[in-house]
């Protein structure tokens, strides 16, 4: 078998010194290059857009970045093992396919189809100062600012996004 690139082999399809036709399957292969896939509620596919960053954590909770390289465009029920039992009453949850490359290898080390979780942002400003909510001050007449450091007053701030404990 010749394929371009380095190829991880997966399942093998048939036994050795088994004769073969044209077009048999003899075994998968992969890419040697790791890659998160998630089931996105299709409720949220507006949150995945394809070449957006995202943060992914780990089991060790270590972080590293990623880039969305695809999403799906069409929904399907989310594969759980209550789904192999129709009896049990649970309401199907309809899904996307959104797969994310990691940009770097370091700090992963051998891990290989571990649960990571994946952060995506639902809002994002650029060219903002942020600071921990506890920095904010209310002003008289409404409104809030920040304090400079050494107590040289109080500049007046327009809020945006909260999150994570930041403004």
């Amino acid at each position: 078998v010749f394929l371009p690139g380095a190829r991880r082999i997966g399942e093998h399809r048939t036994s050795v010194g088994a004769a073969l036709s044209a077009g048999s399957e003899v075994l998968d292969t992969s890419s040697t290059r790791r890659v998160v896939t998630i089931e996105l509620d299709a409720a949220l596919q507006s949150l995945a857009r394809k070449g957006d960053r995202v943060q992914v954590t780990l089991p060790d909770q270590s972080t590293v970045r990623g880039r969305i390289a695809d999403v799906g465009r069409v929904a399907r029920e989310k594969e759980s093992a209550d789904a192999a039992d129709p009896g049990t009453g649970a309401e199907q949850e309809l899904v996307i396919d959104v797969t994310v490359r990691l940009t770097s290898k370091r700090r992963l080390g051998r891990l290989d189809e571990a649960p990571v979780s994946v952060g995506l942002a639902q809002e994002s400003r650029k060219n903002v100062l942020s600071v921990p909510v506890e920095a904010l001050v209310a002003r008289r007449g409404g409104g809030y600012g920040v304090e400079l450091a050494a107590g040289r007053g109080i500049v007046p701030v327009e809020t945006g996004l909260f999150a994570d404990g930041y403004v």
